[in-house]
């Protein structure tokens, strides 16, 4: 310092100890300040310094603790995440077992199904066999089966003047036929004047339940010159006069036919009960020399019926299955 700053400084700052000076003004005394204790200053100052420490040694544990925290829950979440991966590749493997299963199961189911579409083919081929042998036999038994032919041989007169019709009954068949019942009359019907017509069998001649061979007729019983005839009724059940004007001025005009009517039920070597019915008109008209042929009565046409000489078969059986398609059982591509 130079010697004005010297000066200065113990003008500002007298030195306590040194005595006033006389020139200037009396100095007050002050009162000494008052200095903590240094032994007590270094206590606090340890104490502050170790609840300092103790702070900052917990505050170290929980960073470590919440360090080790946040480990574990990484560690946690690593092995979830390893746990929850195996099970989802155990979960891919069982459904890719599955998924192959399931195809395989397809394919047999596939592959059965075509064997029950060649089984039903073969049913099919194996039922149109049946029906065609069934058929052939059908034919043969045709062949075989006893039938009858009636044969109408016109009217004749009594001597009382009733007219008869003449017929014959013939087996034309290749077997025996055994007739249990039947019944064969003549009747003059109006040709168109009687729809209503029911051909009864009232005043009918009967057939004797007798054995008929093959070829057998019923003329051949009868001694010549006799010969089979039944006589002709009236719709009314009188009996048809020749001598009668009115039926004479009818037939002779065409409105009146002469019908040979019937039927025939017997039993042959199949064992089955056949019947058979037959209507034949008397077709031919006698006027003087002429003879003048007329159609067939209509209805007398559709009374001729006779039992189904088929095989008789099931309702279902001519009816073949179909078969089911077949299908490609190739699943690979799925």
């Amino acid at each position: 310092m130079s010697e004005k700053d010297d000066e200065s400084h113990e003008r500002d700052n007298p030195d306590p100890s040194a005595p006033p000076s006389s020139g200037g003004a009396p100095s007050v005394p002050t009162a000494p300040e008052k200095r903590p204790d240094a032994k007590g200053e270094t206590e606090v100052c340890r104490n502050k310094r170790a609840d300092a420490t103790g702070v900052a040694r917990e505050l170290h544990w929980l960073e470590k603790l919440s360090f080790w925290g946040q480990m574990g829950l990484v560690v946690i979440g690593i092995v979830a995440a390893i746990f929850y991966g195996c099970q989802l590749h155990v979960m891919k493997g069982q459904l890719s077992e599955m998924q192959s299963s399931s195809q395989q199961t397809d394919r047999l189911l596939c592959l059965y199904q075509n064997q029950l579409s060649v089984m039903q083919g073969q049913s099919v081929d194996a039922h149109r066999l049946a029906i065609g042998s069934l058929d052939q036999t059908d034919i043969a038994l045709r062949q075989q089966i006893a039938r009858f032919r009636v044969t109408p041989g016109g009217p004749v007169s009594k001597v009382t003047g009733e007219m008869s019709m003449v017929f014959d009954i013939k087996n034309i068949g290749n077997t025996a036929a055994f007739i249990r019942r039947g019944f064969v009359r003549a009747v003059a019907v109006r040709r168109y004047a009687d729809p209503e017509f029911t051909y009864p069998k009232h005043k009918s001649a009967a057939l004797i339940s007798e054995t008929w061979e093959a070829g057998h007729s019923l003329s051949e019983g009868i001694p010549p010159p006799k010969k089979a005839a039944v006589q002709i009724w009236n719709t009314d059940g009188t009996p048809v006069i020749e001598s009668n004007p009115e039926f004479s001025s009818a037939w002779g005009s065409g409105k009146v036919d002469l019908l040979l009517y019937g039927k025939i039920e017997y039993t042959d070597i199949f064992g089955g009960l056949r019947w058979q019915q037959f209507c034949f008109p008397y077709a031919a008209t006698q006027i003087g020399t002429e003879t003048i042929v007329r159609e067939e009565h209509p209805r007398c046409t559709a009374y001729n019926r006779l039992d189904s000489d088929k095989l008789e078969l099931p309702d279902n059986a001519a009816h073949a299955p179909s078969a089911l398609p077949i299908k490609n059982c190739d699943l690979t591509s799925r």
